[in-house]
């Protein structure tokens, strides 16, 4: 096994991860330190000459790997330990989130890009198999391919109507998700809350069904763009990394972010701290109002781009509210409450104070998705082609953001005279 990794941005080696008796070091490049596309590894691995230790170095790049059980089971097949971080991303780490890609020192970038074809026929060979082989492994030991994340995914080229599987470090284009086990219809749930997000004004990528012998949820990449024929990728890093957080605490009942975290996150380095902060007051209100309560902190994400700091597109919104058996409780609590039926005016006004906004900037938000979001999920039920089982499911979100919305309404309506 080795000990060191390059760490390349695109085309350009950024520096180099080396392995020390289980701990990790991270240097940068000093060509990449010159470069006219030079961006922050991280908040916490700004550019530098110096040498970045195991304290900062390891929760970035741990938090490229999958979660729990696919991790067990990539480290499985593998014969590496699932806490071996370096391990895992040499065996994995070629195409990962961001602009990042870890290859071995006798590796270089593909300039054009490799790929074999995923017929559905294969695709779906490789999701009967999920048990026993992570979709990201595929079946193939030159795929590299690395999702963060706790459910099952494949990042693929999608060309001209068909899928594709990337070797070594060649891009992907599209994450390609099935439902997850034990969940009915989560590839419905979650094209109807992405397709409903994005008729509400919310930034969130292209997203759609692609049915064959099973149906799977497809999601355009906002990591990757085309210049010319060439996919390019955008570096992203999401907010446990931004916090120098480990994935595990992902939860902010478990140590990890909280809103008031990540709204200064937004004040203190974003270039558009304002709008960032009113696209994510919108999407808190957002995901209590469809019954979201798995909105943690890496499912939101910076872009790290040369222009500065952005917060980057929405992405993994579903409705936790229609599975029996999953909490109500949000992940993010708001102004210190996290059980959606006790929350009042006064935690919407601890909001408005931990977003750093007017009160009433508050209210007229909470009070505009409440009104619009229920007609406007009528409206996104009707436009997608749901099979019967799928719209029994979406009327239970249907019915969820009725009544949250109602609720919300109720909340500022009765308080509208002190406001």
């Amino acid at each position: 096994m080795a000990s060191v990794l390059n760490v390349y941005f695109n085309a350009e080696l950024a520096g180099t991860l080396r392995d020390e008796k289980g701990r990790l070091y991270f240097q940068h490049a000093p060509a990449w330190l010159r470069s006219p596309n030079l961006v922050a590894l991280s908040i916490p691995l700004p550019p530098s000459a110096d040498e970045y230790g195991d304290d900062v170095v390891r929760p970035f790049f741990e938090n490229l790997l999958p979660e729990g059980e696919i991790r067990s089971a990539i480290a499985h097949l593998r014969q590496v330990s699932e806490k071996n971080t370096f391990g895992l991303l040499e065996e994995i780490g070629g195409d990962c989130a961001g602009a990042i890609s870890l290859l071995l020192p006798e590796s270089t970038p593909s300039a054009t890009g490799d790929y074999d074809p995923l017929p559905d026929k294969r695709l779906n060979e490789m999701l009967h198999s999920l048990e026993k082989r992570p979709l990201i492994t595929a079946d193939n030991d030159e795929l590299r391919l690395s999702l963060a994340g706790a459910q099952q995914k494949l990042p693929v080229l999608l060309k001209d109507g068909a899928f594709f599987l990337g070797r070594g470090n060649a891009p992907s284009s599209h994450i390609l998700k099935p439902n997850i086990a034990g969940f009915a219809n989560t590839t419905a749930n979650e094209m109807f809350c992405m397709t409903l997000a994005d008729k509400a004004g919310l930034p969130v990528p292209k997203a759609s069904l692609h049915r064959q012998a099973e149906t799977v949820y497809l999601v355009e990449r906002y990591d990757r763009v085309k210049v010319g024929e060439r996919l390019t990728r955008l570096h992203q890093i999401d907010f446990c990394q931004a916090l120098n957080l480990p994935s595990s605490k992902k939860y902010e009942k478990e140590g990890g972010p909280s809103l008031n975290d990540c709204f200064a996150i937004l004040r203190n380095y974003c270039r558009e701290p304002a709008k960032d902060v009113q696209n994510l007051i919108s999407w808190t209100i957002f995901n209590y109002l469809i019954g979201n309560s798995d909105a943690h902190g890496k499912n939101l994400s910076l872009l790290m781009i040369p222009a500065g700091v952005e917060l980057a597109p929405f992405y993994d919104l579903l409705c936790t509210a229609v599975y029996p058996g999953l909490t109500h409780n949000l992940a993010f609590k708001i102004g210190g409450e996290n059980r959606p039926e006790w929350i009042q005016l006064r935690h919407w006004e601890k909001l408005a104070d931990a977003a750093g906004v007017n009160k009433r900037y508050i209210a007229s938000v909470c009070i505009e998705l409440a009104s619009r979001l229920p007609s406007i999920a009528l409206d996104v039920e009707k436009s997608i082609n749901f099979s019967n089982e799928e719209k029994i499911l979406v009327e239970g979100i249907l019915k969820t953001i009725a009544d949250r919305s109602a609720r919300l309404q109720r909340i500022f309506e009765h308080n509208k005279d002190s406001r």
